[in-house]
């Protein structure tokens, strides 16, 4: 809907306001970061056929040594100073690694996908870790279907908004985020500051609430913001 919103609102783009803020929960604790997402499709084709013909060729077989190269990157990733960040906790990039083949015991796999993703974080390396993941792949031969980088949302945390939130909330340390928000299609037009009561550990599950009192704290807040910002 927020990406609708940027490319379709008239009323948005017209008013190209200087600040945003995302209401998600942080406990009304000033965030001017949060991470943002990298997804990187690779597909391994082989050929189907029964187990007992010897006429097939596993699509499984052809990416197991790429999938074995992306163990000993995540090692990497998850030690190498060039790709994290101590802005955010966790300071690594999240990567991770889903596989299907939609296969079975008896006949050999035709088609094997492994999509790869990463927690992006500014000066973190991601465009490295992208050509790493790419070069690897096309030494075997596979095909890289989907490369594809939402950046991360990142504000000056010495910028006028986190200034006005840090002074609306009484709280002088600024934080990041590690989870996403809609912020990610807002940031190209805006400098933004992830900002809302309650706690995203009560965010999407059972008994999800917040505290009519934050609730009402929060209000204040955001008057106080535009007061500082708007008048």
């Amino acid at each position: 809907r927020a990406k609708y919103v940027v490319k379709h609102s008239r009323l948005l783009n017209d008013a190209g306001p200087d600040y945003g803020v995302v209401a998600e929960p942080t406990r009304l604790i000033p965030a001017y970061g949060h991470k943002g997402y990298a997804f990187i499709k690779v597909i391994a084709h082989g050929k189907a056929a029964y187990t007992s013909s010897g006429e097939g060729v596993s699509s499984n077989f052809l990416i197991a040594p790429f999938l074995t190269d992306m163990m000993t990157l995540n090692e990497r990733f998850q030690n190498d100073p060039a790709f994290m960040n101590d802005e955010f906790q966790p300071p690594t990039n999240g990567f991770n690694m889903v596989i299907t083949d939609d296969g079975q015991p008896s006949m050999t796999a035709a088609k094997t996908e492994c999509v790869l993703t990463l927690r992006v974080m500014p000066e973190a390396g991601t465009e490295e870790i992208i050509d790493l993941i790419t070069e690897k792949a096309q030494n075997y031969g596979l095909e890289v279907a989907m490369a594809r980088v939402t950046p991360p949302v990142y504000t000056d945390r010495k910028s006028n908004l986190v200034r006005a939130a840090c002074q609306a909330t009484g709280n002088n340390q600024p934080e990041t985020i590690p989870f996403a928000t809609e912020g990610i299609h807002y940031r190209q037009l805006m400098d933004l500051v992830i900002l809302g009561p309650g706690d995203i550990a009560m965010a999407h599950t059972v008994g999800e609430s917040i505290g009519v009192a934050e609730l009402e704290k929060a209000v204040d807040v955001y008057a106080n913001m535009i007061e500082a910002l708007c008048m």
